[in-house]
């Protein structure tokens, strides 16, 4: 990823030239997650054949979410609020510093409204309490930490929307973790699933920008009818594109492929 390759240049061109390249110009075939991955790594990748499969999820859990109130035990300031989640470690590329002031002009309007910072921290944790400060909402705005299991199935029950802004994201689990608790999303087309799930109909895509980012979360807010077609649609999605039961046979037939074409014996005639 353009985005995440120009930081710390200098260490991984020396990666780069120590094996990275070698590697990837030895490789049999480039397993991406999504075509947007692959079309941005391509300039870079030495020329391998590229294979697309996505990330399978786990979706037990997921057709009976446990009761919002286990949430409310962990966040009680969240009792009675429509809150936004976001759900992922808390780093400089989330776009934090977009989604904290883009709640901080959505809050000043709707007194209802509570965001929810879960994740754990990597560096950015007291500069995003200062953003609340700076905002005008540190009063609004919860850290709960990271949300495993039957915890992270309630913070979704409990939520309205999700969004996740990233400046950049190769995958996004947690996107695909929302859609499959029936939440309309909100990301930004730096998220690579964002064709795949725009498509679908899940999700409001934006680019990285604080205005657009707080006119998309207030269409999905302000919008009930609209929210409750985005929450069916992403689950269709995630039925029909990430459940691990379908993945796991498009990996099953990539890799047979690959092998198969490295020891030069056609798959149909290996099996």
């Amino acid at each position: 990823d353009p985005y995440i390759r120009s930081r710390h240049r200098a260490r991984k061109r020396l990666v780069e030239a120590l094996f990275q390249n070698r590697v990837l110009r030895q490789a049999t075939a480039i397993h991406y997650t999504s075509d947007v991955e692959r079309e941005i790594s391509q300039p870079f990748d030495g020329g391998a054949p590229a294979r697309i499969v996505p990330l399978g999820v786990d979706l037990s859990g997921f057709d009976s979410l446990p009761p919002a109130e286990r949430f409310y035990q962990i966040c009680p300031e969240t009792r009675g609020r429509r809150v936004i989640l976001f759900l992922s470690r808390l780093h400089f590329k989330k776009g934090l510093d977009l989604l904290i002031p883009a709640f901080a002009r959505l809050a000043a309007e709707d007194p209802s409204l509570h965001l929810v910072i879960a994740g754990p921290d990597d560096g950015m944790l007291d500069q995003c309490k200062a953003w609340t400060r700076r905002d005008g909402v540190p009063d609004r705005v919860s850290f709960p930490g990271m949300l495993r299991g039957e915890d992270k199935l309630a913070a979704f029950a409990a939520a309205s929307a999700f969004s996740l802004p990233s400046y950049s994201e190769n995958f996004g689990i947690a996107v695909v973790e929302a859609m499959a608790a029936g939440l309309p999303v909100v990301i930004s087309d730096q998220v690579n699933i964002w064709r795949e799930v725009q498509a679908g109909g899940g999700a409001l895509v934006v680019r990285c920008d604080e205005q657009k980012l707080t006119m998309a979360l207030a269409t999905v807010l302000r919008d009930s009818a609209l929210a409750g077609d985005m929450a069916r649609k992403a689950r269709d999605t995630v039925q029909r594109l990430y459940r691990w039961d379908n993945v796991a046979v498009a990996l099953e037939a990539m890799y047979e492929d690959v092998a198969a074409e490295r020891s030069g014996v056609p798959a149909a005639a290996a099996a």
